[in-house]
């Protein structure tokens, strides 16, 4: 209960209300991450975008980005699912009911 989890370049952080950091929420090989994360309703999961290479950039001309959907285990950050999703643009959010 409490827990934090601060979306940035890079890993996600897991903090500890009073700020200490518990562990990193790792990006998949060969990505960067978009910065925003999305905590699971009952603040067990954590949903992030990472993007494939290099950050996207509007020289693409409309192709699709390669974008993953990354899901992990707050306490088992090293499992977890990865999609591949192709798009323009990519966020993640939670259904109440998980």
């Amino acid at each position: 209960p409490g827990t934090i989890v601060l979306g940035r370049e890079g890993a996600c952080w897991v903090l500890a209300p009073d700020g200490k950091k518990l562990g990193e929420l790792p990006l998949p090989d060969k990505t960067h991450s978009r910065g925003h994360v999305a905590l699971s309703p009952d603040g067990k999961r954590a949903a992030y975008v990472a993007t494939e290479d290099e950050p996207p950039s509007v020289d693409r001309g409309g192709k699709p980005w390669p974008f993953k959907v990354v899901v992990r285990a707050l306490d088992k950050p090293g499992e977890g699912k990865e999609w591949d999703v192709p798009a323009e643009d990519l966020g993640v959010s939670w259904a109440a009911d998980g």
